[in-house]
């Protein structure tokens, strides 16, 4: 049983009657079954659940939060894909919540893993580009010191297996099972048809060295989007970070269920 609750709602938005209606039955249930409501962050424990009202953009700030304080995280979705955030809102008034909140013994976890760059973590990507969407990068690679290759492109884009249904699918990367420990490396708009996505394991290290950038762009590197202060800085290392996050699942998720019901899979167009 969970000793605390706090609830992430939906980030850089108003609070809409639906919004406000979850929360307080969340509430109510809490206070029924003897359960603290946490009104801030700063008393999170690892007996706390954090509950992710939202899309994904809140559900990745609520997975930073469970990671640094070792709690467990759960996503219930008010956006539209919704790829990391499992549970709809119903959910919250089922009994399957009721239940979870006093017993645990049949929940489901999986992990998610982060990318790290000196103090950074992401759940999704790191992207370095120009300042300037018109200017393209010239990079060298290196993987456990080794040097990969070098490559022109608009963007890098390092993404973990959870961002894979991120910004990753827009470039053309793999879909990855998000569970897995992995790095996909890829880029945006490549001068040369010969640069692929590449997936590296858990323990490779990644070196990246910016030797050119063209036209009169700065370099600019974002952490799940958020720009990252860089200063003159033209060398980048990467690697898995050594923490994780737990999330809940319903018991009967599938997560490839679930990507042929967002990406429509199974409807026919013709």
């Amino acid at each position: 049983m969970f000793k605390s609750v706090y609830i992430v709602k939906k980030l850089n938005a108003p609070d809409t009657d639906e919004i406000h209606e979850l929360v307080m039955h969340i509430k109510y249930m809490c206070e029924s079954k003897g359960i603290g409501f946490l009104d801030d962050d700063l008393n999170l424990s690892h007996e706390t659940l954090i509950i992710s009202l939202g899309g994904d953009g809140t559900m990745m700030y609520s997975m930073k939060l469970a990671a640094l304080n070792k709690c467990l995280c759960i996503g219930v979705n008010l956006g539209n894909l919704g790829f990391l955030t499992p549970f709809d809102k119903d959910f919250i008034y089922s009994k399957k919540f009721t239940k979870l909140l006093s017993d645990t013994s049949d929940k489901r976890i999986e992990k998610r893993y982060m990318i790290d760059f000196d103090n950074k973590s992401v759940i999704n990507e790191f992207v370095l580009a120009s300042t300037s969407s018109r200017d393209m990068i010239q990079y060298e690679i290196y993987v456990d010191n080794v040097l990969m290759g070098s490559h022109t492109t608009s963007a890098f884009v390092l993404s973990t297996a959870s961002g894979s249904t991120a910004y990753a699918l827009n470039c053309g990367g793999s879909i990855l099972s998000p569970d897995e420990r992995i790095m996909q490396i890829l880029n945006v708009n490549p001068a040369s048809l010969g640069t692929r996505p590449i997936m590296l394991g858990h323990n490779k290290h990644i070196k990246v060295a910016v030797t050119n950038i063209r036209g009169n762009g700065l370099l600019d590197l974002r952490a799940d989007g958020v720009s990252v202060e860089i200063n003159d800085q033209r060398v980048f290392e990467f690697s898995m970070s050594n923490e994780s996050v737990d999330v809940l699942l319903p018991l009967d998720y599938n997560f490839f269920n679930n990507l042929s019901d967002k990406l429509s899979w199974n409807k026919h167009f013709v």
